[in-house]
């Protein structure tokens, strides 16, 4: 896989939302007629020159979310974080938790466990200091809140997915720079747990329950490094030496099996 290969992977995420959206309607309530896939429109805020939506996740076949960004920003792009729904027949945009004035924020995955607990996080960049947070937004099934991002997060942090097992249960991965960021929601409050030592950017995080055990999949590669460590963030081993790397973390995939972290960082050799 190239580094073009990858831009271009990047680039078709809002598409592929796009994609999934329209399964939802061709898939839609029994005795439909749709057979095929159907472009489904959906709004843009009002006075937005342009928004994206990124992710999207369903509860049923009537009730769908779509996350993403829109830009408010009148001279330079200023993201405002856009959720949309879809109610089995149309999308319509539904308020967010308010932002800081001037931050430039966008929402990155939609994960939700049911029709009253969802969860959206991302990203709220400040253009006054120059750092980022991360936005955790939770839906309770009437509305969207943002909870406090945990102290300590590295400098110009990121979200870049989330999982719920249960209400009291969830999980959120990112970076911040180049160090990997884990978080943990207990029912109350978000934290960070110590994760490998290992630099890179994680991008996806699955959550499993009971006894079922996670498999990690990815694309083959030149060179893998691997860190295995507990949920309370212990770590317990890091296989692979130093490598020579050629070009930047491609892909990394986080899960949890048995209230274990497994984080694989897979390099490319570019």
């Amino acid at each position: 896989m190239t580094r073009s290969s990858l831009r271009t992977l990047r680039r078709s995420a809002p598409v592929a939302a796009g994609l999934l959206s329209a399964v939802l309607l061709a898939a839609g309530p029994a005795g439909s007629a749709a057979t095929a896939l159907q472009a489904v429109p959906s709004p843009s805020p009002p006075g937005s020159p342009g928004s994206d939506l990124v992710s999207v996740a369903a509860v049923s076949a009537a009730d769908a979310w779509a996350v993403g960004y829109a830009n408010v920003g009148t001279t330079t792009f200023q993201g405002a974080p856009l959720a949309e729904h879809f109610d089995g027949t149309r999308w319509s945009i539904t308020a967010t938790a308010p932002v800081p004035a001037g931050d430039d924020v966008r929402l990155a995955l939609v994960a939700f466990r049911g029709a009253s607990d969802g969860w959206a996080v991302g990203t709220d960049a400040s253009p006054a200091t120059g750092n980022a947070l991360s936005v955790i937004e939770h839906f309770d099934g009437t509305s969207w809140t943002r909870l406090p991002s945990p102290a300590g997060e590295p400098f110009r942090a990121r979200l870049a997915s989330v999982t719920a097992v249960s209400a009291t249960d969830a999980w959120a991965v990112g970076s911040g720079g180049n160090t990997p960021l884990i978080e943990h929601w207990n029912g109350s409050t978000w934290s960070i747990v110590p994760g490998p030592a290992v630099s890179g950017h994680l991008y996806s995080i699955t959550a499993l329950s009971g006894s079922h055990r996670g498999r990690l999949m990815s694309p083959r590669a030149e060179r893998r490094r691997c860190a295995h460590c507990d949920a309370d963030g212990r770590s317990r081993s890091v296989r692979g030496g130093a490598p020579r790397f050629l070009g930047e973390s491609a892909l990394v995939r986080a899960v949890i099996a048995r209230r274990q972290i497994i984080v694989q960082v897979v390099r490319f050799f570019l």
